[in-house]
């Protein structure tokens, strides 16, 4: 017998056999699930917590299917940039109010380089003594729980997307020489990333604020 559970982007189909027992035919674990190509952008659209299980199917929105948005506090120009650095770098990302984002300028970096790369290493490793090859650069999509939780995709070099989940404080707090807003929380839910450079800040610009008048 199957049960199928449907949405607009991702669908459940369990297997169960006469007795009402789940079955080891679907998949092993008696689930199997499907999901359209614009599932990670629709996920929002499911509502049944059974279709939002689905979504790990799907790709980077795993973890937030359930209350995923696009929280105003995150809306607008964004400077990213390493202030204990000596050298300084920068990069304005715009978040758009729908999920897009888009880096508007770099400064202090190569062309093509930005600040927004976390690398597969503890957070107490230094970047110097980073051995793993594994990185990850802000690709051109965001989402949000709330207005403390920021999930940024992210475009690793093994080809793989993985989701940047980032943590702010509740209230915006005052700019401070070093470090901030802006806390690697974990990528893909895995706990031991690190911010792959020096240790970055992240500050909201002022509305109607160019990306020279926010550094």
């Amino acid at each position: 017998m199957l049960l199928a559970l449907s949405g607009s982007a991702c669908g459940i189909v369990r297997f169960y056999d006469d007795d009402g027992a789940m079955s080891s035919s679907g998949g092993g674990a008696g689930t199997t699930a499907s999901c359209t190509d614009d599932c990670a952008q629709n996920c929002e659209l499911v509502t049944d917590p059974e279709q939002c299980d689905a979504v790990g199917w799907c790709g980077w929105f795993a973890g937030a299917c359930r209350q995923q948005g696009y929280d105003a506090r995150f809306v607008g120009l964004w400077l990213v940039d390493q202030p204990c650095h000596a050298a300084y770098e920068a990069t304005h990302y715009d978040f758009g109010p729908t999920g897009e984002l888009s880096i508007v300028s770099s400064f202090g970096l190569e062309p093509g380089e930005q600040t927004g790369v976390v690398a597969d290493c503890p957070q107490s490793t230094p970047s110097t003594y980073c051995e793993s090859p594994l990185r990850c650069v802000f690709g051109d999509r965001w989402h949000s729980v709330g207005p403390t939780q920021l999930f940024v995709e992210g475009e690793c070099n093994d080809g793989t997307t993985r989701a940047i989940h980032l943590g702010f404080t509740p209230e915006v707090q005052p700019v401070f020489a070093c470090g901030g807003e802006g806390e690697l929380l974990d990528v893909d839910g895995d706990t031991e990333w690190m911010h792959w450079g020096f240790e970055w800040s992240w500050r909201k610009c002022p509305v109607s604020t160019g990306p020279d008048s926010c550094l």
